[in-house]
């Protein structure tokens, strides 16, 4: 959609009768000079233009009463937090499985939808989703928390569709799986109670999990975007996302440098105790494990073993059965030569695990070590079939 420079904006206005400069520069302050909106804003002519609301409200005008249903969905829509497709309406129970086919088809002609970059996926304008989302919270809180409730509950249940189908065969997440983690961050994020925002954090922690160099630098841009969205409010979901990203942007670097910033090291440290203060009252047991799992993995990085032990212990006591703390445990046995602890430990984690690429890794040195090659050769050829990037996870 091409844009209106400032200048082609204020004749377009002027044309339309709109011509005190307090206005003009409203306008194109918000529209961008997209077409669209200045289209919408100015298809009544109103006394006193309210941009937030009248652009909504002008394209509101233009569905009969008669379907509420449309209306409804126009607004809902905006608050998907990935591109959709039709089978994301099932999100929606108020949308019947037999209409959903006509009401998704005049959704994705409206001006306001455009195609994704994903073939079959579509999503609103930027500038659009922020007018109808702030539309919605504004003149019904009751159905935009009740809509971001329902989107939470679906991107959970298609979230654990996808672990059942790809765990099977892959470890790390696909990038759909990726999205979808994301997307149920962010609707837990924008909840009232101060349990979801605390819940946002397990698919992000299991994106961490991973190890992924690429998809961490997705996630960490994707905090940053999330926590100046939540700064408006100054809420308790702004206070979690912002200690997760300070956690995540100050850990220890997966490098052998042996020097790491003390100053640096002691945020990280306060970092990681907020969080856990911040956490503590979760019913999540996993929740907690995996941030104590973080930590000792920091400190693993930072060859700090008794540290490491203490937090893999306390994460131990939480969740007993957690492939990435044994993991940990065994990288702490192979730091500290006791090889065929890390062995045990290596093939605990396959048992929970088998696509574990970094089990493979560690347990192939540990074989190393001990001068059983064959074995060695093996693990380390297999962990290179799974992932030859993630080393430690």
């Amino acid at each position: 959609m091409q844009q209106f420079t400032q200048q082609e904006t204020a004749a377009y206005l002027t044309e339309q009768g709109i011509t005190t400069k307090e206005q003009i520069e409203t306008i194109w302050r918000l529209s961008h000079g997209l077409p669209l909106y200045l289209g919408l804003l100015t298809s009544n002519m109103l006394e006193r233009i309210d941009p937030t609301k009248d652009v909504v409200d002008n394209f509101l005008h233009h569905i009969p009463d008669s379907e509420p249903t449309k209306r409804r969905l126009a607004l809902d829509a905006a608050l998907f937090s990935k591109p959709f497709n039709l089978d994301d309406l099932e999100a929606f129970p108020y949308l019947s499985e037999q209409d959903r086919l006509a009401l998704y088809t005049w959704l994705i002609r409206q001006p306001f939808v455009r195609p994704s970059s994903l073939e079959g996926r579509y999503l609103y304008h930027d500038l659009a989703q922020e007018l109808f989302q702030r539309y919605i919270s504004q003149h019904s809180p009751s159905i935009y928390y009740t809509t971001i409730k329902a989107l939470a509950i679906y991107y959970q249940r298609r979230l654990e569709q996808l672990q059942t189908v790809q765990e099977r065969s892959q470890y790390g997440p696909s990038e759909e799986r990726l999205e979808v983690m994301l997307a149920l961050a962010s609707q837990r994020f924008f909840l009232l109670d101060e349990e979801s925002h605390i819940q946002a954090l397990l698919p992000l922690l299991d994106i961490v999990e991973y190890g992924d160099i690429e998809q961490m630098s997705t996630l960490l841009r994707w905090l940053r975007n999330i926590v100046q969205i939540l700064s408006q409010a100054g809420s308790h979901a702004h206070q979690i996302a912002q200690e997760f990203l300070h956690f995540l942007e100050t850990s220890p670097a997966d490098n052998d440098d042996p020097e790491y910033d003390y100053t640096q090291k002691k945020e990280w440290q306060q970092a990681a105790e907020r969080l856990l203060m911040l956490t503590k009252h979760s019913s999540s047991p996993e929740l907690l494990a995996n941030i104590y799992t973080e930590y000792g993995w920091g400190y693993l990085l930072l060859k700090e073993c008794q540290q490491v032990l203490t937090c893999f212990e306390r994460a131990l006591e939480l969740c007993p059965r957690s492939a990435r703390i044994y993991n940990g445990l065994g990288w702490r046995h192979l730091m500290l030569k006791e090889y065929q602890q890390a062995i045990d430990d290596f093939n605990h984690v396959l048992d929970l695990a088998p696509f574990h690429p970094g089990a493979y890794l560690g347990r192939g040195r540990a074989y190393d070590r001990l001068k059983a090659y064959q074995q060695a050769l093996n693990d380390l050829d297999h962990a290179l079939q799974l992932n030859a990037g993630a080393a430690y996870v």
